[in-house]
């Protein structure tokens, strides 16, 4: 018995580098599916209301959850899928446009007059080729929006996941929650105060998000009524849609606008719509983010900004909302530290005296 509790503990070293290891490659597995966690988990915790009352009336817990997870594809995935490819389909043809030769040609001589002028005085401003530019531009612009309407690979892999993952959320995260509690060496009131900060943490990314979009298709709708385009409102309420898709957003919208100033030769509105939505309608978001989820998850702005940028770094897209989550869960496992040495600490002292 002696020998083999010495050779256990001998061992034990190795056991936690091997521990560690495969830890670590586990973490490498799941890397790539990221997102389709990151969306689970966001799509979990905001319909959980939802999943709860169905649960109530289909008491099947495998029933309950699939019931559960049509409902959240039939009503939130597929009408966003549907979208994206509307938005798609209408901006590769506003990029089709961009790619005929007749206002090309004009557009060139227009370029050619003005650096002819400018060039008289000394100040060369273009290229020699711009209308060729633009059809590069054009060309990598729509082989993108292609990429989008047919559908990747690992999009629809992202998707298929994520609906996977998330009728296990519904089914079995009562008996998950309950594994944690069991195995975790935090007191009950811990796990309350940490559960309650990540729930607050998580609806106020998504509360915030959804505010941000709005404005951005409020904002779309003056520059767009501003600049009289035709139908301002059905297209603010699309910006508002896109702004939700990550890595596009806005883009998807105003852009395919400019196109279509630009086809029917209205240069200086289609020269102000881009500005407007390049350093605007884009950008609008990164900068109001950290405000309006700050604020609702009780975090410094600084603190915030640096989580929400950090983790864009370090997860992509997600890390909009695992940025602000890891940055809460360290400072509340800090504070507990700080507060269990904080009432050892005397104790240890008046046993040393």
């Amino acid at each position: 018995m002696r020998t083999s509790s010495k050779l256990r503990s001998g061992h034990s070293p190795m056991v936690f580098v091997l521990t560690a290891a495969f830890l670590l490659l586990c973490a490498l597995l799941l890397r790539p599916f990221v997102p389709a966690l990151t969306g689970s988990l966001l799509i979990a915790t905001m319909t959980q209301p939802l999943a709860r009352r169905i649960r109530q009336t289909v008491p099947h817990r495998t029933t309950s959850a699939a019931l559960a997870t049509a409902i959240v594809a039939v009503c939130i995935i597929v009408p966003a899928a549907l979208v994206l490819r509307m938005v798609a389909v209408q901006a590769l043809g506003g990029l089709q446009v961009l790619q005929d030769s007749a206002w090309l040609d004009k557009l060139q001589h227009l370029v050619d007059q003005i650096q002819s002028y400018l060039a008289l005085r000394g100040i060369p401003l273009f290229g020699n080729d711009v209308s060729q530019i633009i059809k590069t531009g054009a060309g990598f612009l729509g082989s993108t929006f292609l990429t989008l309407i047919s559908g990747s690979v690992e999009a629809f892999t992202q998707i298929a996941v994520m609906l996977f993952l998330l009728f296990f959320w519904y089914r079995d995260s009562e008996e998950l929650l309950a594994h944690l509690r069991k195995n975790s060496p935090l007191s009950a009131g811990e796990e309350r105060l940490i559960t309650r900060y990540l729930k607050r943490t998580v609806r106020a990314s998504v509360v915030g998000r959804l505010w941000i979009a709005a404005i951005q298709g409020f904002l779309a709708w003056i520059a767009f009524a501003a600049l009289h385009v035709p139908g301002a409102v059905l297209l603010g309420n699309l910006t508002s849609v896109c702004a939700l898709i990550p890595a596009f957003g806005a883009f998807l919208v105003w852009l395919p606008v400019v196109g279509y100033l630009l086809a029917i030769h209205a240069w200086t509105r289609a020269i102000i719509l881009f500005a407007i939505g390049f350093f605007l309608l884009s950008t609008v978001d990164n900068l109001l983010y950290p405000f309006f989820v700050g604020a609702r998850a009780h975090l410094h702005t600084a603190k915030m900004l640096l989580s929400v940028f950090g983790g864009l770094w370090l997860f992509g897209i997600s890390g909009l909302v695992l940025g602000p989550l890891v940055w809460v869960m360290t400072e509340l496992l800090v504070a507990i530290s700080m507060r269990r040495s904080a009432e050892t600490g005397p104790c240890r002292g008046e046993r040393s005296l």
